[in-house]
């Protein structure tokens, strides 16, 4: 049973991560504040449904229906003012959790997220659309280790002392669709609020450009803080790969769209021959 006093949604799509899930959950279950929603892709209904809790609603999945469409069928159950969508492999606290909704009651058009780490000290959250640019500056970046430790200062200069010394939240163009916070209203502004042309990856960078254009600013809030420990194989690079094709596409001309393929190219070769390095340098150590 949901009780008066709920006011957050929050929203996980499953792929056999259940135990993930146990730990995410632990603040949030049997609290009437939220209601919580899983969206089953793995066909492990039965062990998701050891997940004990009146306010854990559980869809199942007629197979694996990716992320976006997972989280589309959520939206269809949320009841709260506010929506938080989490990945399995992240943790919050419920206190900051309540500093998003709080921060986001006062805006009229925002998303906002927590400063997103991938360790406790390491930084990640996304600050700028994947783009030409961004493709560009990448390859530079690997090819000559001289600017890449150049911008890192700079980031660290221009990110860290200015916004998240002073703590106060700040704009950016785009955030991760691991963590983040919106008003139940957005979903009026979008017959399926993740595209559904892609199965896993960029479909957050999709979905941010889109509402952007739509008058919505992005927000993080450096004084909260969630941890997401997502780990890549071969068979995640793949859809990465796969997504960001059809990223582009929708959103770049023709022209950027081949330039970035071949980007792409380049960028895969260069990250090939600095392992194929590292490796040739392990080799000659131990010889």
């Amino acid at each position: 049973m949901l009780g008066d006093n709920l006011t957050i949604s929050i929203v996980i799509v499953n792929y056999f991560t259940t135990e993930l899930i146990k730990q995410l959950l632990v603040p949030f279950v049997n609290d009437n504040n939220f209601q919580i929603i899983i969206v089953d892709n793995s066909g492990d209904y039965d062990e998701l449904s050891q997940i004990k809790g009146n306010n854990i609603t559980v869809i199942a999945c007629k197979g694996n229906v990716g992320f976006g469409r997972g989280c589309n069928i959520g939206i269809k159950k949320v009841q709260g003012e506010f929506c938080l969508f989490l990945n399995p492999d992240t943790k919050i606290t419920k206190n900051h959790v309540f500093k998003l909704k709080e921060f986001l009651s006062k805006q009229k058009k925002a998303i906002v997220s927590p400063a997103l780490y991938i360790s406790e000290s390491i930084f990640a959250s996304p600050l700028i659309h994947p783009s030409p640019f961004s493709e560009f500056l990448q390859i530079i970046c690997l090819k000559f280790e001289f600017i890449n430790k150049l911008f890192g200062k700079i980031y660290a200069k221009k990110i860290f002392a200015r916004h998240f010394n002073d703590k106060k939240p700040f704009k950016v163009k785009t955030l991760s669709g691991g963590c983040f916070m919106v008003k139940n209203s957005v979903f009026r502004d979008k017959n399926d609020f993740f595209d559904k042309d892609y199965f896993m990856y960029f479909e957050d960078s999709h979905l941010f450009r889109s509402l952007r254009k739509k008058g919505y600013s992005f927000f993080i809030l450096p004084e909260t803080k969630v941890l997401h420990s997502s780990k890549i194989d071969k068979n995640k690079i793949k859809l990465m790969e796969s997504s960001q094709q059809i990223y582009y596409k929708k959103n770049y001309t023709f022209f950027i769209f081949s330039l970035l393929r071949q980007l792409n190219k380049k960028l895969a070769n260069i990250k090939k021959q600095i392992a194929f390095q590292k490796v040739r340098n392990m080799y000659l150590e131990d010889s």
